[in-house]
């Protein structure tokens, strides 16, 4: 299935970033700002910036200032049920996208023949993920 990774969808997926700050924490490792077309490029290396140099997600009307896109505020209306929504298809967004990313790399090592270069560059873009749950509930 082809997936179409709209400008709608990644602003959503910058809409519940912004809402948990857990949920940031969590998806920040895999979190690429080149992931994102162009207009959300600032917006995202701005927001990590914040939370790395203050520990917390900046508000909303900050991230707005510098970005300068308008973001719906869904922290009220975030289950749970959608965080898991979000964190399957966000995983599936930066491995998609990671992949698409090794391979316009990689087209100039394999007219070199460099076959060993490209293919840890394949393996490296498909293994993004996230951390899965490995507690144990007692």
């Amino acid at each position: 299935m082809s997936e179409d990774y709209s400008a709608d969808l990644q602003k959503l997926y910058l809409e519940f970033l912004l809402a948990d700050k857990d949920l940031f924490v969590r998806c920040n490792a895999i979190l690429k700002s080149s992931y994102f077309d162009r207009q959300f490029r600032d917006t995202v290396d701005f927001v990590q910036k914040h939370v790395e140099e203050y520990g917390n997600i900046p508000m909303l009307e900050q991230v707005q200032a510098v970005g300068g896109i308008e973001f719906s505020d869904v922290r009220d209306r975030v289950t749970d049920e959608h965080k898991t929504w979000f964190m399957d298809n966000f995983e599936q967004f930066c491995r998609h996208k990671a992949l698409e990313a090794a391979i316009l790399k990689s087209a100039d090592k394999l007219e070199r023949k460099e076959y060993g270069t490209v293919q840890a560059i394949i393996k490296e873009a498909t293994e993004i993920g996230l951390a899965k749950d490995f507690g144990t509930n007692y």
